[in-house]
This record gives C-alpha cells, sequence and structure tokens, in this order.
C-alpha cells in the first residue's frame, strides 16, 4: 500500500481511506509519546536523585515507611499486566537484585522502572556487542547514498516492542539475574529482556543486526541498523520494494519474536522526509 503499483487499488483503498497509515506525512506529525529506550548505565545521575534520596542514610529501602504511596499505586498496575500476559513470573528466592520504582519522565505519567545498577559490574559483555550507531550516524548514512543514487528511496522499519522489555527471552538458567523486588518486597523475574537491564540496548542491537547478515547476500549492505530500527536504502521504488520485502522477512523468520511496527515506519519515502522527521522518530 506504500508503493505505486498498489495505488488505486479498488480493494486497498476501500480499506486505507482516510487512514494515518497510509498518510505518512500526517502521521510523521505526531511523533510517539513513549517510554525512552535508555538502560540503567546510560541514564544520567539526575534520573536517580530521588530514588537515592529514599534510601537515606541506610542506601536501602524501608519498604514500610520509605517507599511513596504514588509509586505503588503508578506501578502496581503495571506489574499486573506483565504478570498476566506471562512476561514476569513469581520468583522463588530470598533476594532479587533489580528494585522497582517509579519516574515521571518529561511529558509522561508516572511509570514503572527497575533499578539494576547493583549487577552492573558482573554484566560482562563480548567485544563484538556494539553500542547502537547514533542518530546523527544514520542520517548520514542516507545522505551518502542518495548523493550516490539521485532517485533513492527509503524504508523506515521499527520493530515493535513493549514499553519495558525487548523481544528476546530470558534463558530460564539466567533469569535470577533478572528478578526485581515490588514496592512489597515481592520477588519476580523476567522471561524477556528487560529495557532497564545494563546494556539492553546492545543485546537488541546484536540481535537485530545478525538478522540482516544473515541475508547480507540479498540486501548487500543496503541497511544501516540502529537498535531496533532499520533504514533500507534503495536505488529507486523499485529497488526499496524489493530490499524492503527482503528486510521484513529476515527480520520476522523463526523464531518467530520479531516483527515491523507499521504505525512506527514509513516506507517509500525520499531524503527529505528523513530528514524532516522529529528526532524522535529516528532515536
Amino acid at each position: 500500500m506504500f508503493f505505486s503499483e498498489h495505488i488505486g487499488s479498488p480493494e486497498l483503498e476501500q480499506i486505507t481511506t482516510g487512514s494515518l497509515m497510509v498518510n505518512q506525512k500526517a502521521r510523521a506529525l505526531d511523533p510517539p509519546a513513549r517510554r525512552p529506550y535508555t538502560s540503567n548505565v546510560n541514564r544520567p545521575k539526575s534520573f536517580w536523585q530521588e530514588l537515592e534520596s529514599l534510601k537515606q542514610p541506610r542506601r536501602h529501602f524501608d519498604l514500610d515507611t520509605s517507599y511513596p504511596k504514588e509509586w505503588d499505586m503508578a506501578i502496581r498496575p503495571v506489574i499486573a499486566r506483565l504478570y498476566k500476559e506471562s512476561i514476569i513470573g513469581n520468583a522463588y528466592m530470598e533476594y532479587a537484585p533489580g528494585q522497582a520504582f517509579a519516574h515521571q519522565d518529561p511529558g509522561r505519567d508516572l511509570d514503572l522502572f527497575i533499578d539494576f545498577r547493583v549487577v552492573q559490574s558482573d554484566v560482562s559483555l563480548p567485544v563484538y556487542m556494539e553500542e547502537p550507531p547514533s542518530t546523527s550516524a544514520l542520517l548520514s548514512a542516507v545522505r551518502e547514498f542518495s548523493t550516490s543514487h539521485p532517485s533513492a528511496k527509503f524504508a523506515l522499519l521499527r520493530l515493535w516492542s513493549a514499553s519495558h522489555f525487548w523481544p528476546l527471552m530470558v534463558g530460564m538458567d539466567r533469569r535470577a539475574m533478572f528478578s526485581f523486588r515490588d514496592a512489597r518486597g515481592r520477588p519476580w523475574e523476567f522471561n524477556f529482556l528487560p529495557k532497564d537491564f545494563p546494556h539492553s540496548e546492545k543485546s537488541m542491537h546484536f540481535n537485530l543486526r545478525n538478522r540482516m547478515k544473515k541475508y547480507e547476500h540479498v540486501l548487500r549492505g543496503r541497511t544501516f541498523v540502529k537498535r531496533d530500527l532499520v533504514i533500507v536504502m534503495g536505488t529507486d521504488e523499485e529497488d526499496l520494494l524489493r530490499l524492503a520485502t527482503a528486510t521484513t522477512f529476515a527480520i520476522v523468520e523463526e523464531p518467530w519474536r520479531l516483527e515491523v511496527d507499521l504505525w512506527r515506519s514509513f516506507v517509500n519515502v525520499g531524503l527529505g522526509f528523513l530528514e524532516g522527521l522529529h528526532e524522535e522518530w529516528l532515536e
């Protein structure tokens, strides 16, 4: 529905008339208000100030007196939903390293966050787990491609992910490290990779990049991966259709954990469209 060969199709127009899914310019004007992707290690010191002040002077929570009631009211429904959907489960252990707390990012309500800093020194990543590239590096790549291919068309494909976890499963033998305590001290463990866990961005970037590498003989260096975002670069519309189809196949193949979130993606657009997007779309 994003390519000229589909435009004008009576069947397609019947289901897409007035839809922002197809009207990409209008949809681009409303950037998503979402919980940040940032893990514990990349949070500024100011992010932790309120949490740290509640631990004084003993450096840990007294759950009966220190934990703010509004925090408990904000995070309890989130934990209940995660449990209902089997994203987390009961952790049968005396000690869980993470501590649930609430934080309010600009323009958002109080939301659930997990403090996993205590395990940060224990998280040892292999050297090939790289930091995702910056937005400026992404734009430089598409500008360079456009310079060589004046008729270039692009697809920005964002993976679906929930607010609090990446769609990457945690092995049963490792879930103790991904456990946390709630406001009442009850332990829970994540079955999927929590976004707050140290270096979780690197894990998502590594997994998605590996999916692309498997089909490099087809994609031929025409993709740029940034964590959960793939930029597909076609020399023209026809080339993009072929490469975007191949990229989508690479993303959603077995194991079937990953899928493209079309509501947060843009297909068959030019360089000017990408340069004009709000930074939230490219973050």
